[in-house]
């Protein structure tokens, strides 16, 4: 999926637009974090804020809690706790009190004042809500578990400025979406697990009423259920529990529990309540992890989209299905194979969760205030365990190069197995190496035979060192010619195309001499060409005296011998 990643300062002004140079970009919906990793030259640093269209379309701001620096890799290791969140979690509401109220009415008090508005909304159920001087956030959580609602917070944009921020309130459902974990199709590194006796009858109360002692409880006593009227099981009138005469078949009598809630008064609401939780008990405990493809955003698979608490089946050794609650999603924005999907059941109540690395830094703070070593030891836990967490995004990065390496490993293997044949077949490799972690690229070639063990020729690109390396070592040039030692300063040469070679000094060196051979040389564009003439190299001559007819002696030279040579020269 496409994904724009925009960068904010500290007051949430923006900065740039990330086009190029994010290599990580994962949102855990359930903490509310965001992990991600971008190049150094953006220096994204605590207190900004990264954003982003997530994949319900709501634009989540996420605010910089931790920026490491790797300045060898280029990138820089950030982790971000949810703006929104964080924001309703550092403002307090001092009392939002209600007997008995909805969702809506209990968030709108909880809002008040705050600066946020409430976009969807859901009622959810009536209950108790009674808090005083607590965050904001903390008793919207409260509202989450009495209410049996979700609470969304969010930012709205517009031009890539924000506009305004937003608490969605959804119905807390649980919805069945039909989508099997195949682990031979749409997920890896499936790890379930089961757990839990089944349950085969369960009995219902709810709101206590009345003064006796004990007091009595809300029941469903009077509710009568009939499977031939549509409803999910038969309860005649005047039993307090729901047993399914299947699961008893299945696993036995015998096995009971209770379903409880205190801010229950209606009786229907109660029975349907008692139900799905007997639903979810009369199976065996399905908890786990699968990493599985994130494919919604592929036409014709809408369908697998997948959302925090819906119900998916998983397959059994047996050939049948069992089904597992979707407790957390670690959705991967950029690689979407590798988004994680967590099973199970919420183990937490409706409190205030926020990241770790903001239960790190109260830890040091408090570590500090008190100046104790039991907190500071606390404080040490915590870091610990959240380096361990970052780190083992690293081992996962270095588990798939490894994977990537076998693969390059088996072929060289391959290869070898022609040397026991006895061939004399050259085993030829050519490769593209491309390191994104050290920022280097690698093109090589490599010629190997039986009676010349290796003959390679390769070129580095080194983006960290800003160096380029070209190095030939006993290759064969297609037969064309055989270089023994070849050596460049790139400051000095410049390649134009594939025929000119310019450079500012050019020196070559044999046991004899330093020359340099070539056929033929082109000057300002003139060819120049060499040539050869022939010239007199030396000239032989006797004296000789000659009389003239009135008796004077003159004297001369004779030529005697004449010696040539032969003149070689540049022409154009």
């Amino acid at each position: 999926m496409a994904v724009e990643v925009y960068l904010y300062d500290t007051r949430k002004r923006l900065r740039r637009a990330i086009v190029w140079g994010i290599s990580k970009l994962v949102h855990d919906e359930r903490d509310f974090m965001l992990t991600a990793q971008i190049l150094n030259a953006y220096a994204a640093s605590p207190g900004e804020f990264l954003g982003f269209r997530c994949a319900d379309e709501r634009y989540r701001l996420f605010e910089i809690e931790k920026a490491a620096v790797d300045p060898t890799g280029g990138y820089t290791t950030i982790t971000a706790t949810e703006a929104a969140v964080a924001e309703l979690a550092h403002k307090i509401s001092t009392e939002v009190r209600f007997e008995s109220a909805y969702a809506d009415e209990a968030a709108a008090a909880a809002l008040a004042g705050s600066g946020f508005v409430i976009g969807k909304t859901a009622r959810g159920r009536a209950g108790e809500i009674s808090k005083y001087y607590a965050t904001r956030w903390k008793v919207l959580r409260e509202i989450e578990a009495v209410c049996n609602v979700r609470i969304l917070p969010y930012f709205t944009i517009e031009n890539g400025q924000i506009t305004g921020k937003v608490v969605d309130i959804e119905e807390h459902t649980y919805r069945r979406t039909g989508r099997i974990l195949q682990r031979e199709t749409d997920a890896t590194n499936v790890q379930i697990v089961y757990s839990g006796i089944p349950i085969t009858r369960m009995y219902g109360v709810g709101k206590m009423i009345g003064t006796e002692d004990p007091p009595t409880r809300v029941t469903f006593a009077d509710v009568v259920w009939s499977k031939a009227s549509g409803d999910p099981l038969d309860k005649p009138a005047g039993l307090t529990y729901l047993e399914d005469p299947d699961a008893i078949a299945q696993h036995g009598d015998g096995r009971e529990a209770v379903y409880e809630n205190k801010d229950i008064t209606d009786a229907n609401e109660l029975i349907r309540a008692t139900h799905e939780e007997f639903e979810r008990r009369k199976k065996p405990q399905v908890s786990g992890v699968a990493t599985a493809f994130d494919v919604e955003h592929i036409p014709g698979y809408e369908h697998k989209a997948v959302r925090m608490y819906d119900i998916l089946d998983v397959p059994t050794d047996d050939g049948g299905t069992v089904e597992g609650k979707v407790i957390d999603i670690q959705r991967n924005y950029l690689r979407p194979e590798l988004t994680q999907i967590v099973l199970g059941e919420e183990s937490e109540s409706a409190v205030s969760r926020t990241s770790l690395a903001k239960q790190v830094a109260a830890l040091s703070s408090e570590a500090v205030r008190l100046g104790g070593s039991s907190g500071a030891a606390s404080s040490r836990y915590l870091e610990n365990k959240h380096l361990i967490q970052l780190n083992a995004n690293r081992i996962v990065m270095n588990a798939e190069e490894i994977t990537a390496n076998a693969e390059r490993i088996s072929l060289t293997a391959s290869n070898l197995e022609r040397y026991k044949a006895g061939t004399d077949e050259a085993l030829n490799e050519v490769g593209i190496r491309l390191d994104a972690y050290d920022a280097e690229l690698l093109l090589y070639a490599k010629q190997t035979t039986v009676d010349n063990l290796e003959k390679e020729v390769y070129i580095r690109l080194d983006a960290a060192e800003e160096e380029i390396e070209l190095k030939a070592n006993k290759v064969d040039l297609g037969k064309y010619a055989t270089v023994e030692r070849l050596e460049a300063e790139i400051s000095d040469v410049k390649i134009t195309d594939s025929s000119y070679v310019t450079t500012a000094a050019l020196s070559t060196q044999s046991l004899d001499a330093n020359y340099v051979q070539t056929n033929s040389f082109n000057l300002g564009g003139h060819g120049i060409s060499l040539k050869s003439t022939d010239y007199v190299k030396s000239v032989g001559r006797t004296k000789r005296y000659v009389k003239s007819p009135s008796d004077i002696t003159v004297e001369i030279w004779e030529i005697s011998s004449i010696s040539n040579g032969t003149m070689d020269y540049l022409s154009y």
